[in-house]
């Protein structure tokens, strides 16, 4: 097994621990033991307060715990932070927010765009994984936070432990290391999404890194006999919605190919089959509804959603909802793979971007083709 495989296992292995935690009953212990890191199931993180301490030695406070159940000595399941008193003496763990494991930690290929792959239930006790840029610490962590919250994380409401989240994180230093990447799609042998990486090469992990979980609204839904079936078999004979089943098989292609992108652009009248082709390409992909974009953001808003679209299909709909006077600007760049905005927390290295998206555009009044 390839060192990057043996990586993926580790990290799925973690996951599928943390989540059998998750879902353990809670186990009681001894209140005298309630410090003891390897009993019960209750993972612990001892973090050095300063130069000489001993990392190993799990009852030196202060600290930060992982537990898994609740138990005597804690409350809820989740992170706590572990102080003493004003005199010395241990203080009873505070909560600071539900579980949140620190898989792995990122860099991209010039060893910068640090990060941390993050691995957290929400209340339906379904796992989240992100991997999570470190510049995201630079502020007062509100947008890391925010992003963790939409996803499911129960964080408190204390001000002053609320910010030490952040602090959790960045304390963490597992073992396991993986490359991150800015961009969907293909990266060597690998292709990366949002969520997973598909293939292996020959170093480590790859995952894709941004500073939202939101932007590619991927799923799955039935089978690919019944999407076969019901989708695209009775697009036969009808050219419009054959292309479209194209365009969505053909953004993975596009790097396989070394072919530079493109798109189609559909123009006619309102009720003449535009949306329904949209959404047959972007069925390959998720829930159409959901998939599919409009192009009501800014030229350099729409460089970052390409950038989370490379070597997939982009679909946008309402072409009259872009300022006319980037629309060529905006075209070429989804074609080219080739970016102008400046490095922000939402398009790294944008500038620097050579992926390539197949996308489709829509315009429902008859107007000029630009």
């Amino acid at each position: 097994m390839s060192a990057p495989a043996e990586a993926v296992r580790r990290i799925d292995e973690s996951l599928a621990r943390f989540d059998a935690l998750s879902n353990a009953d809670p186990v009681k212990t001894r209140r005298d033991n309630r410090d003891k890191r390897d009993i019960n199931g209750n993972v612990a993180s001892s973090v050095p307060d300063g130069p000489g301490q001993d990392r190993d030695n799990r009852d030196k406070r202060p600290h930060f715990e992982l537990v898994a159940k609740k138990d005597e000595g804690h409350a809820a399941p989740g992170v706590y932070w572990c102080d003493v008193d004003k005199d010395g003496n241990p203080a009873p763990p505070a909560w600071i927010c539900s579980q949140l494991r620190v898989a792995a930690m990122t860099r991209d290929a010039q060893n910068g765009e640090w990060g941390r792959l993050l691995e957290f239930p929400d209340h339906d006790r379904t796992v989240h994984r992100w991997t999570c840029p470190q510049s995201l610490h630079a502020g007062s962590g509100d947008e890391l936070r925010g992003v963790l919250l939409r996803e499911g994380l129960t964080i408190t409401s204390n001000p002053k432990l609320r910010r030490m989240v952040g602090d959790y994180i960045q304390r963490e230093k597992p073992e396991i290391r993986a490359r991150c990447v800015s961009r969907t799609g293909w990266h060597g042998d690998v292709f990366a999404l949002p969520c997973e990486t598909f293939g292996d090469n020959d170093t480590e992990p790859v995952l894709f890194q941004a500073a939202t979980i939101d932007g590619v609204m991927l799923g799955q839904g039935g089978t690919l006999a019944g999407w076969t079936e019901n989708v695209s078999a009775p697009c036969a004979g009808n050219a419009r919605l054959v292309l479209a089943v194209c365009m969505g098989l053909a953004g993975p292609c596009i790097g396989l190919a070394s072919a530079e992108g493109g798109g189609v652009h559909l123009r006619g009248a309102s009720s003449t089959g535009k949306s329904t082709a949209l959404h047959i390409a972007a069925s390959v992909y998720g829930p159409p509804e959901r998939y599919a974009r409009t192009w009501r953001a800014t030229d350099n808003g729409l460089e970052g959603i390409a950038a989370m679209h490379s070597d997939l299909l982009l679909v946008l709909d309402e072409i009259g909802q872009l300022d006319p006077r980037h629309a060529g600007q905006v075209a070429y760049m989804l074609a080219n793979g080739q970016g102008k905005s400046p490095v922000t927390a939402t398009v790294p290295h944008a500038q620097q971007r050579n992926g390539a998206c197949c996308f489709c555009r829509l315009v429902k009044l008859v107007l000029p083709i630009w």
